[in-house]
Order: C-alpha cells, then sequence, then structure tokens
C-alpha cells in the first residue's frame, strides 16, 4: 500500500525521487504522497532542481580529473605540425607543399573515427578549406587536398555541427576548437566545384599521374556518404546535372580518350555514389531525371528507328558488326530504378507529370505560329 511504502523511504527527498522516477509502474501520484508528510513538501516543477541528481553523491575534483585523464588517454592526436598556407606573394614551394600534404594524407587515412581527438585537426582542416589549395594550380595540390578534405569528414561523420544556413555567422566563431568543422561546410562548393569538374574526369584517364588519389575520393564518398553534403551547396542543381552528365558520359565509352579501358571499380564506385545521392535527395532537379531517361535510348536494339526511316534492311551477316552488350549507362541507371524502386518512380512520374504540363495546351493559349 501507500502507507507501507512511505514507511520504508528514509527521507522526503529521496521518496520524491523514487517516486517520480517509477510513476508510471506504481500508479501513484507523487504529488498526494508528498503532501502527506509533515514536513514541507517538494514543490514540483518550481525549479529546475533534478531529484535523481540530487541522490547521487557529489564527486571531488581530483576524481573528475581522473576521469578525464582516462578518457584522454584513450583518443589519439593528429601528430602532422606543419604549415598549408602562406602569406600572398611568399607562397610554400610546390615541392614542399606536395611533401606535406603527402604526409598529412597518409597519417590521416590511418586514423580511426573511434579514437581520434577531432580538436586536433581543427588547424589542417582550417588549411585544406582554404582556397589556396583547393584552387591551386597544380594537379598535385588539388588531388592530395581533397584526399585530405574526404578523410576528415570520414573522421567527423555522422555528424557536422552546422548547415550551411547556420555557418552564416561571424569569422570570429570559428576560433572555437568545437566549430572547425564549419569551415568545411563553408568551402564545399569549392570542394564539390573540384571534384565533379576536376578529379572524376580525370578517372577515366587511368594513366593520370594522380589516379590513386582520385580514385581514393571516390571512393571516400561514396562509402562514408559525404557525398550528401552536395545537396546542401548553393546552386547544387548545376552541380548534379554535371556530376550525371559526366558519369553517364564517361562509362558509355569502352575506353578512354588514350585507349584506356576504365576500370570496373571505378564504374562500380560511380555507381554507389549517384545511389547515395538518390536515397538521401527529396527530388531531382528535371533535367538530372531527363538525362538518366536518356540512357536507356543507349540501349535501343540495333537497328530500331533506322529501317523506318531509312528503308534499308539489315544483312543477318552484319549482325556481328553491331554492339550486343548493353552501354554502362543504361546498366547504371537500370541498377538504380531497381535498387531505389520508391523514389525513381517517383522522381519519374514527376518528370513526365512536368512533360505532360508543359506539351499540353491552355485555353486561350497559343503555340509558337501564333494560332
Amino acid at each position: 500500500t501507500n502507507q507501507s511504502l512511505i514507511g520504508i523511504l528514509p527521507s522526503h527527498y529521496e521518496t520524491s525521487a523514487l517516486l517520480l522516477h517509477c510513476r508510471g509502474a506504481l500508479r501513484v501520484d507523487p504529488l498526494t504522497i508528498l503532501y502527506d508528510f509533515a514536513t514541507p513538501p517538494l514543490t514540483v516543477g518550481a525549479s529546475h532542481w533534478d531529484p535523481l541528481c540530487a541522490m547521487a553523491p557529489r564527486r571531488s575534483a581530483a576524481a573528475e580529473v581522473e576521469e578525464q585523464q582516462e578518457e584522454d588517454a584513450g583518443t589519439v592526436q593528429l601528430q602532422f605540425d606543419e604549415p598549408l598556407s602562406w602569406r600572398p606573394g611568399k607562397p610554400i614551394p610546390l615541392d614542399t607543399l606536395l611533401k606535406r600534404l603527402d604526409r598529412l594524407t597518409k597519417e590521416l587515412s590511418e586514423l580511426d573515427q573511434e579514437t581520434i581527438d577531432t580538436s586536433s585537426l581543427q588547424k589542417v582542416a582550417k588549411e585544406t578549406a582554404s582556397h589556396q589549395l583547393l584552387n591551386h594550380k597544380d594537379k598535385g595540390v588539388r588531388a592530395y587536398t581533397a584526399c585530405c578534405i574526404v578523410d576528415i569528414l570520414r573522421l567527423c561523420a555522422p555528424d557536422a555541427p552546422f548547415t550551411p544556413t547556420q555557418l552564416k555567422v561571424d569569422c570570429q566563431l570559428f576560433a572555437q576548437p568545437w566549430c572547425f568543422f564549419g569551415l568545411i561546410v563553408l568551402c564545399q562548393q569549392d570542394f564539390f566545384n573540384l571534384t565533379i569538374t576536376s578529379i572524376i574526369p580525370a578517372l577515366f584517364e587511368p594513366s593520370h599521374p594522380y589516379n590513386n588519389q582520385h580514385k581514393y575520393v571516390l571512393r571516400s564518398l561514396a562509402e562514408i556518404k559525404s557525398i550528401v553534403l552536395l545537396l546542401d551547396v548553393d546552386g547544387h542543381e548545376n552541380l548534379l546535372l554535371h556530376l550525371f552528365s559526366t558519369i553517364f558520359d564517361g562509362v558509355s565509352g569502352s575506353k578512354t580518350p588514350s585507349g584506356e579501358t576504365i576500370a570496373k571499380d571505378v564504374q562500380f564506385s560511380m555507381q554507389e555514389l549517384l545511389g547515395v545521392l538518390i536515397e538521401d535527395a527529396g527530388s531531382l532537379p528535371a533535367k538530372v531525371v531527363d538525362v538518366m531517361m536518356a540512357q536507356f535510348l543507349r540501349a535501343a536494339a540495333p537497328g530500331i528507328g533506322r529501317d523506318k526511316h531509312n528503308h534499308v534492311q539489315l544483312d543477318e551477316n552484319q549482325a556481328t558488326l553491331l554492339a550486343k552488350e548493353e552501354p554502362e549507362a543504361y546498366r547504371i541507371v537500370k541498377h538504380l530504378c531497381q535498387a531505389y524502386p520508391d523514389k525513381m518512380s517517383r522522381f519519374v512520374s514527376q518528370y513526365f507529370s512536368d512533360v505532360i504540363v508543359d506539351a499540353t495546351p491552355f485555353p486561350g493559349s497559343r503555340d509558337k505560329d501564333g494560332e
């Protein structure tokens, strides 16, 4: 009973704490019981005092320091401590800069997300996010910088402290150790512009001197899914269109311009990259869906359309000269439709709805000839 329960509890505050904690299980109104005491009742909700916290024994300052030391002992800090930025007119020599970025890239790639002290990444995050490196004229500097950024994104995943809208703050805020990741988000447009217009097209040239770095960036963006940050970038519609078009055009050629075959692992990573974007996107620009739909025309049966217009019967002996394999771009789109049926059906339905609306004349409207 309530009376027997009250009799065994040693104090007024412990009673309130236990009953507040177990109210649902005991089906007892704690306010009713508290006011049955001879001592002044506790006014629940009068302050932010938490009775459960009050019951816990207070730790000494020494114990707190010891606990913090134990936590710090389990973390790893970045050891790289060389400058990557320079003053105008006094650039770091290219050879020196490449060596530094190479060392930083190797160290970052070996760090683990579970043990890294992210505050130790503050300095390199700020420097790699700079225009000096992202827009450097040397391909190697840009490639190594991109590798560093994707690893910083990996080590800080899955949460970025700020969105681009929240980052419209005074630059002094970035002096805080916990805010360094905001610099990465601010440089998203430069980074993704570099990735889409430079790094991904270069992947279709396997003999490129920085091909390994380019593959590392692509694989990281797809596996860690940090590519979804592209959807928060201003003007991401044009970047998405460029990305999809570049990948479809690149994989559709059996060979690169230099005559080399595109690696299968590169094609797979590109497919996964597009899949991550489709899975996370709330909508896709109509032009992107249009490019995807166009890939089905690549797989049209040989001769379809030509017989109708040219009335030329194909020689059966020439069948071996026609392509028998499905184009890679078609395969990618078909895979995306099968892997994400709900999203793709919605995107395609909206696309054709827009096409029908645009092609439907409304009462009182005129066509191009004014009729």
